[in-house]
């Protein structure tokens, strides 16, 4: 009977510490596509800022949630980091965007053309809510980046628009 109670103390540390790293994510749309698929899950592991690569599918705050825009949390190719071009495809997204919706949503009228330091862009595989309209996200905003089987790090290829995830018991569409 001693030993039970420290082995769970124990296993409950170890879920703790491992849900502080590690947060599994269910596709829920076709925004991703055709790299990610509706239904499919994704494992995300924290990574600092620092670390963030180019071509890496993330795990983000959505920034303009607070103001009603979109879901808490969003899942896009992150694209470029700070003090890097802004690359062309989110600029030409950026330029296929109505007259007035960044007025509307307090963002940015212009995209920069070099990602400041800080920041990180992110794009979609198809048509959403990405940096073609939030502009530069804040890199504190990433959580983290998605581990791909029999992948180490290695920068993914293409990049367009949107995406829509489910987290838990947060719907985070787009």
């Amino acid at each position: 009977m001693r030993l039970i109670v420290p082995a769970t103390a124990v296993a409950a540390l170890l879920i703790g510490l491992t849900r502080q790293r590690l947060r599994l994510v269910v596709v829920q749309g076709r925004s991703m596509e055709p790299t990610i698929h509706d239904g499919q899950r994704l494992l995300f592991r924290r990574t600092k800022p620092t670390r963030l690569r180019t071509g890496a599918v993330t795990l983000f705050t959505n920034p303009l949630h607070q103001v009603g825009v979109g879901p808490p949390q969003m899942v896009k190719r992150l694209v470029a980091v700070g003090d890097s071009p802004t690359p062309k495809a989110v600029l030409d997204a950026s330029n296929r965007i109505p007259p007035g919706i960044r007025t509307s949503l307090s963002v940015a009228e212009d995209i920069p053309t070099v990602v400041p330091e800080g920041y990180v862009m992110v794009l979609g595989d198809s048509p959403g809510l990405d940096s073609a309209l939030l502009g530069p996200i804040d890199a504190h905003l990433v959580w983290g980046q998605a581990e791909v089987p029999g992948q180490r790090s290695r920068e993914s290829a293409g990049a367009r628009h949107g995406s829509s995830w489910f987290l838990r018991d947060q719907s985070a569409q787009w």
